[in-house]
């Protein structure tokens, strides 16, 4: 598992440690605030093998 973990490049997909407010700020501060436009939302439910759209809306027109 820590070799999978340490192969992986996201600082949001360590679940073993060595991710801080510090290292975070550090990758993403560049690119936030994020612009963008919102043109839907989406509920999802989140489950082993089962996930799935509860509702979609759209935003405006």
């Amino acid at each position: 598992m820590v070799a999978e973990v340490a192969s992986r490049t996201s600082p949001f997909d360590f679940v073993a440690g060595g991710v801080t407010v510090g290292s975070t700020r550090s990758a993403l501060g560049p690119t936030l605030p994020a612009r963008c436009r919102a043109e839907r939302i989406s509920l999802q439910r989140y489950a082993n093998h089962g996930c799935r759209t509860v509702a979609e809306w759209e935003l405006g027109a």
